[in-house]
């Protein structure tokens, strides 16, 4: 779902906790004196069980259960390559763990998903159904956590909408920092063997990117470190919420400027049933000396405002078309602060500028190629 309306965290402790009123209070009056939030005190229920409304259409609520969760909850997370490598003991506090605390903080007083998928239905618009309510959202859930962690004997955190456990330092950490983040992306990583080199190949697919941009992420099995990949995916995913943001067009590539990194964008075809993906594939990574077969150097680049005539196709709608396309794509790199460029496969001999299309049509932008 893109954008929910409800963000929930739960975090287990080894112990009781006697009551909720600090964690409470504290965030109450940490948020009134630094945006000047006033928050209404909806419900309560003893002292394990809050609801507040804020003046910032935040609806929040704390809840202590004195009582393990689940265990079955964290069992896919659990599961997860990556969660057995950065927090090996997840399985420990699980089993161990005495009582929880959920989180929830949700745009407005409308109710949590459920309402949110009626009205997308019903075409209607969904209240805080954009990136900068989202945003708000995420780092109010994160806030919060992380001063829940005051209290004694935290063992672990669930941040649900990616379905990821974190230590307590972790988490905080994680949660250093804007969305997206490696808080907001669960990879999953999935092995292909190995290649002619003996080394292994990783892969990932995402959860969580699809609350972002409406698709997950993929990156086929490959011999790059698997977080090199995932930083990649942070890399697309800013460049599309960035303030006039975009996604990288179907089959065009993407990369740093000094060019020691590219990468290659899908928009795989949406099956019935199946996840929407956007798949990236590396093409070159000079930090770890990988290099694809389909990579294109950058002495391959042509000057776009001057392209060989014998590039551009031959009828003339077809090339208006292929110049325009250019020429907007350009536009949208420029409005993040990059740059487009063209660039030919293949080791033919690069074909001279052409210094007559500038006059019959206009200048010409783009990037395509690798």
């Amino acid at each position: 779902m893109l954008y929910p309306t409800e963000i929930q965290v739960a975090l287990l402790f080894d112990r009781q906790i006697r009551s909720l009123d600090e964690l409470v209070q504290t965030f109450i009056d940490s948020d009134t004196k630094e945006n000047g939030t006033q928050y209404r005190l909806v419900e309560q229920k003893s002292t394990n069980y809050y609801l507040f409304y804020g003046s910032n259409e935040q609806m929040i609520s704390f809840e202590y259960i004195n009582a393990p969760a689940q265990a079955a909850v964290f069992q896919q997370a659990v599961d997860s390559p990556v969660t057995r490598l950065m927090c090996p003991n997840a399985t420990d506090a699980i089993v161990s763990h005495r009582s929880h605390i959920l989180i929830n903080v949700q745009h407005g007083a409308m109710g949590g998903g459920e309402i949110q998928q009626m009205l997308a239905k019903m075409g209607m618009d969904v209240p805080g159904n954009g990136w900068p309510a989202f945003a708000k959202r995420l780092n109010y859930a994160a806030r919060i956590a992380s001063m829940a962690l005051i209290l004694p004997g935290a063992q672990l955190v669930h941040w649900t909408l990616s379905n990821q456990l974190f230590t307590p330092d972790a988490f905080l950490n994680a949660a250093d920092g804007s969305p997206p983040g490696p808080l907001h992306v669960h990879p999953y990583l999935f092995g292909g063997g190995k290649d002619d080199r003996g080394e292994d190949l990783a892969g990932i697919l995402t959860f969580g990117v699809r609350h972002f941009l409406g698709r997950e992420v993929e990156i086929l099995p490959n011999r790059l470190p698997w977080f090199a990949n995932w930083e990649i995916i942070f890399t697309f995913m800013r460049l599309a919420l960035a303030d006039k943001g975009y996604v990288i067009p179907d089959g065009d590539t993407f990369g740093n400027e000094d060019r020691t990194i590219s990468y290659r964008v899908r928009h795989m075809p949406i099956e019935e049933g199946q996840t929407p993906l956007y798949q990236l594939e590396p093409l070159f990574y000079e930090e770890y000396g990988f290099q694809s077969p389909d990579y294109v150097p950058p002495s391959r680049r042509i000057d776009h405002l001057k392209p060989p005539k014998s590039i551009l196709p031959k009828a003339a709608d077809e090339r208006a078309e292929l110049l325009d396309e250019w020429r907007s794509k350009q536009a949208m790199a420029e409005g993040v602060g990059g740059s487009f460029e063209v660039k030919l496969k293949g080791d033919a001999p690069m074909p001279p500028p052409s210094s007559g299309v500038m006059n019959r049509l206009g200048r010409v932008f783009g990037r395509k190629g690798a």
